[in-house]
């Protein structure tokens, strides 16, 4: 079966997947992107990056001018590329726009990742009171939504990683999508034994404890000021303990820009709160390789996020056995149950995660069967062994193919790498 991938981004959360389908099932595939790395192994059709939206089109329907743009660029690209007859199937992001031609190119099934849905709120109020959402993004939210429901319409089927995303839609479309997650290597994501503790070239005394938190940017929907604060409350009562944070001190959801006036919310977290600098290390982003060490070092991590997309860095923590302290949101409840895989609070509750990371730093081995639990979850239900042959299964049912069985057996080995 030969099948085109599509995403903007490589490997994004296709990549190890069409390595898996060549290397286990024998498939051919090809990956258009405006990625601009080298990659071996992997055959890539790239597009350029279109041009940015008019500099004097509304506001609500840039997004709108830029997804269409991009899924002509790609539409050309696939063309010039001699793709026509050769492909039985294309399995692309929606959001992005970026497979909404290509159907009628190739004459080929669609499939579509359809990662989330954007309401307005969440049961009737913001989920943050503190920051509200305007009529302007409310309205902007509603437009979202229109390349979306373009290929929910066009699409054959879709998939998203978990029930709370696919609940997001409109039940009209439930039908067309199944839950599919995309995979965790749980054989490279596991935790390491005897580790030098050296974090970004900083020797860590032996007596020191390290809570660990990573989100891509530092930002509200993702729960970082609720962290700062719990960190505060934590070193007040156990002061031997570093927080290590990985990420970029950017908003990569939402808009905490519009409501302060720092140029960032890290800055505007750490002058509301006033946090002992010496507590912290912030590492920026790292390689897979050293995220792996720098989970297996924790003693505890630190996971929240508003009712959104799950990160990926939960199912990373979960796969190395980490003591995750996080919260009660919809999303996070689907994957960890409180007291057996996770310690769960209410999100804005500071004292209930306090309690609960000063617990398990009290005595993190009396915790290890929270670890041990996350990680079972991740190798029965979220590992690459278990998505990668429900993926074949969804694609040649829609391609007309029969259901096929991997020439060689299922082990991921490194894909993550």
């Amino acid at each position: 079966m030969r099948v085109l991938f599509v995403h903007q981004n490589y490997p994004a959360q296709f990549g190890f997947l069409a390595r898996m389908l060549e290397r286990h099932y024998g498939w051919e595939t090809v990956f258009a992107t405006k990625w601009e790395g080298k990659v071996s192994g992997q055959k890539l059709v790239r597009y350029a990056a279109p041009p940015g939206v008019t500099e004097d089109v509304d506001f609500l329907a840039r997004n709108f001018e830029a997804t269409s743009r991009q899924s002509l660029a790609v539409y050309r690209a696939v063309r010039d590329a001699g793709l026509r007859g050769k492909i039985d199937l294309v399995v692309g992001h929606s959001g992005f726009g970026s497979s909404l031609f290509l159907g009628d190119l190739l004459g080929c099934p669609v499939v579509n990742l359809f990662e989330f849905f954007y309401r307005t709120s969440a049961e009737g109020k913001p989920f943050r009171p503190e920051f509200p959402l305007d009529e302007a993004y409310k309205q902007r939210l509603r437009v979202l939504n229109a390349c979306i429901l373009l290929d929910l319409h066009r699409a054959t089927a879709g998939y998203t990683p978990t029930h709370f995303q696919r609940n997001q839609f409109p039940s009209e479309y439930l039908p067309k999508i199944e839950t599919l997650f995309d995979g965790v290597d749980h054989t490279y994501f596991r935790r390491r034994e005897g580790l030098p503790r050296v974090i970004a070239g900083r020797t860590i005394p032996d007596h020191v404890k390290i809570v660990t938190y990573v989100s891509r940017g530092f930002e509200s929907m993702r729960g970082f000021d609720i962290f700062v604060r719990v960190a505060k409350r934590v070193y007040a009562e156990h002061p031997d303990v570093l927080f290590v944070c990985v990420g970029s001190d950017r908003v990569c959801y939402g808009g905490d820009m519009r409501y302060i006036k720092e140029k960032s919310f890290r800055e505007h977290v750490w002058k509301a709160e006033r946090p002992d600098d010496s507590k912290f290390l912030f590492t920026g982003r790292v390689p897979t390789n050293e995220l792996v060490d720098l989970l297996s070092l924790g003693d505890a991590h630190v996971y929240f996020t508003v009712p959104f997309v799950l990160s990926w860095s939960l199912f990373n923590a979960m796969s190395c056995g980490c003591r995750i302290v996080s919260c009660d949101t919809g999303p996070v409840r689907e994957v960890l149950v409180n007291g057996r895989s996770g310690l769960l609070a209410d999100f804005f509750d500071v004292e209930a995660h306090a309690r609960n990371v000063l617990r398990i730093l009290k005595d993190p081995t009396a915790h290890d069967g929270l670890g041990r639990s996350a990680r079972q979850t991740v190798t029965e239900k979220y590992s690459l062994v278990r998505t990668v042959p429900a993926f074949a299964r969804l694609f040649a049912r829609v391609g007309g193919r029969e259901v096929p069985r991997p020439r060689v057996p299922l082990e991921t080995g490194g894909a993550a790498q």
